[in-house]
Order: structure tokens, then C-alpha cells, then sequence
């Protein structure tokens, strides 16, 4: 049924009769399962439409990197469907799509600037006060660490001393020029 599902050929044998079931049974369960993946992201693209619309505004807000982690919000729904497969939590789910694009709160990411790809923690943040944050499986990764960094984070916001990275750039090609 799933190799249906995918669209495979069922007139074929090799289809219908594969040498080892288990690795075939095993290969189509990841295959359905990007399937539907990538089913849920375009669906949550599409509902959730003023998360792409509105990041480069709620990027000048929230965007911070330093020499250790950079932060930055979701560029769009499939983007934080796919934080949440990835990270094994709720993230994806309609409800913080929807805060997000009705901007009741922000879904941020916070990467190592080492690899900044690869999802680590996510934050859900209403104005400067962080509601929530988790790594993969409901964890805090780092807990003593991460907190610290979220806390000077978050006073920046407030007091406005975050010296953004783009802020730090001018600044250079100024003085140089």
C-alpha cells in the first residue's frame, strides 16, 4: 500500500515481490513519510502565507549572531514544520503556525554559528519574554549555557544593546571608507 501510495509501478515485479521485505518495508516507511512531510509543509505554506510575508520585519527585530550562536525567525510555515520533524517536537503544529502569523508570538531558531543548517533549539517568543524553549525530544540542550545566552539575549532586546551583525558590518566599511 505504500509503494501505491508513492506511486510506484505494481505491474512490476521487482515491485511486487522485493528480495528483502523488511529493507523494502523500511525504505518506503521513510519515503511515505517525506511524503506526507513535504504534504504538510506546502499545506502549512500555504495556510500560514504571512510568515514568509513578514520575516525581513520580524528578522530586523530578532536577528542576533555573536561569535558563539546566531538567532534568527522562521522564514516561513514549511520552515517550522520542518524544525519540528527534525527536532522530534510540537513546533509544526497549527497553533504556533498561527500565533506566528497573526504575530500573537515568533518562532526563532537558535543555531551554532558553526553550523547554522542544522536545526538545534527552538524558542517561542512574545515581544522580549521567551515563552518556551526546546532542542530535540522536548530537551534542553546545554540548559545552563543556552539560558544564560537567551537571558542576555532577551535584556538586549529590551534595553536596545544588541550590536547586530549587519549594524557591526557598516560600521567597519565606515570606518575603512
Amino acid at each position: 500500500s505504500m509503494k501505491i501510495q508513492a506511486g510506484y509501478d505494481m505491474t512490476n515485479e521487482i515491485n511486487l515481490h522485493p528480495r528483502d521485505l523488511e529493507k523494502e518495508h523500511n525504505k518506503m516507511v521513510v519515503e511515505t513519510s517525506k511524503i506526507k512531510m513535504d504534504k504538510r509543509a506546502e499545506e502549512a505554506k500555504r495556510l500560514y502565507a504571512e510568515i514568509e510575508l513578514n520575516f525581513e520585519k520580524i528578522l530586523q527585530i530578532y536577528e542576533y549572531r555573536d561569535e558563539e550562536f546566531v538567532i534568527r525567525p522562521a522564514k516561513d510555515a514549511a520552515e517550522i514544520v520542518a524544525e519540528g520533524r527534525v527536532l522530534h517536537h510540537c513546533v509544526g503544529g497549527d497553533s504556533y503556525l498561527k500565533n506566528h502569523a497573526e504575530g500573537k508570538s515568533y518562532i526563532l531558531f537558535l543555531r551554532p554559528v558553526s553550523n547554522e543548517e542544522i536545526p538545534y533549539v527552538t524558542i517561542e517568543i512574545q515581544g522580549t519574554k521567551i515563552i518556551q524553549w526546546y532542542g530535540a525530544n522536548n530537551k534542553k540542550p546545554e540548559e545552563k549555557k543556552i539560558r544564560k545566552w537567551l537571558d542576555r539575549y532577551t535584556k538586549g532586546l529590551r534595553d536596545g544593546t544588541l550590536i547586530r551583525k549587519q549594524e557591526t558590518d557598516s560600521k567597519i566599511k565606515a570606518l575603512a571608507g
